[in-house]
């Protein structure tokens, strides 16, 4: 149980997502140019999106940026 109150966890829906990882930070005009990226790879190979495309980072902003790791995650 997380002991801030702003965590939330909650049960998702099994389901398959195309993801296009990245590393540095996921500034806003980076996170944009990978989500057009992946959008038009998915175009590229017919496979139609079945959600918004989503950001996710896993690292702590402290975290050196080569290393950082983040997705652009969208459901297929």
């Amino acid at each position: 149980i997380p002991n801030d109150k702003r965590i939330i966890i909650q049960r998702v829906e099994k389901h398959t997502s195309a993801a296009l990882r990245f590393s540095w930070y996921a500034t806003e005009n980076r996170v944009a140019t990978k989500k057009a990226a992946l959008l038009e790879m998915l175009k590229l190979n017919n496979i139609k999106p079945q959600s918004e495309p989503k950001c996710a980072r896993y690292n702590p902003p402290w975290n050196i940026p080569f290393l950082n790791r983040n997705e652009i995650l969208i459901d297929i």
